[in-house]
């Protein structure tokens, strides 16, 4: 009786898999459709537009596929992406911070409100995303400070749920994040977390 009901796991797990995988070729296939429509029309639009609503998508296999489309497509659908960053719809905000990391090229400091606002979210993976983000405009980033600061400071650790690993400390981002953005102006306020455990090597990394 053990067995059979270890094959039924196995089965279902494997039959998830699959719908998984199916889901992701779906979102490639549309959209490669709707490329060839959109081509004949010499228009992307209707290619974008199909993609950022997949972006809307629960399910993390068709917004995998869909951010994954878009980045191949990031001259065109870079402005169309940031503005999931003041929308409605949370898992758009996440991709839309993935799809800014993944496209560093194309970013500017234009985001930088935005991402300011979404390190208030309750959301570690978000979070961590923002900090990345915003150490890699560097310098352009300047009115992130005070609030990284505060992150730092606060050290807030996020529940597992729905999060990766390495999200549940995003704080631990936050000193190279500020020597990207601050340089040498950084150091008095890392210089304080020297001693703390939580931080103590990244902030070693960082100097």
């Amino acid at each position: 009786m053990l067995g059979i009901i270890e094959s039924c796991v196995f089965l279902e797990i494997a039959m998830n898999r699959w719908i998984n995988h199916l889901m992701f070729a779906a979102v490639v296939v549309v959209t490669s459709l709707v490329a060839i429509v959109a081509g004949l029309s010499t228009s992307r639009d209707a290619e974008i537009s199909y993609l950022i609503e997949c972006l809307k998508d629960p399910d993390d296999d068709v917004r995998a596929g869909a951010r994954f489309q878009l980045m191949r497509r990031a001259d065109s659908a870079y402005s169309n992406v940031i503005e999931l960053l003041d929308g409605d719809n949370k898992h758009a905000r996440r991709e839309a911070v993935f799809f800014i990391n993944a496209c560093r090229a194309h970013c500017s400091d234009a985001v930088v409100p935005a991402l300011i606002r979404l390190l208030d979210e309750d959301d570690g993976d978000l979070q961590r995303g923002v900090i990345e983000a915003l150490a890699s405009l560097g310098p352009g980033a300047r009115a992130a400070v005070p609030r990284l600061r505060i992150i730092l400071k606060d050290k807030r650790e996020f529940a597992p749920d729905d999060i990766s690993p390495i999200s549940r400390r995003p704080f631990r981002f936050v000193p190279h994040a500020l020597v990207r953005i601050q340089g040498k102006e950084a150091l008095r306020v890392l210089l304080e977390q020297l001693h703390d455990p939580d931080v103590k090597v990244e902030v070693v990394d960082a100097l």
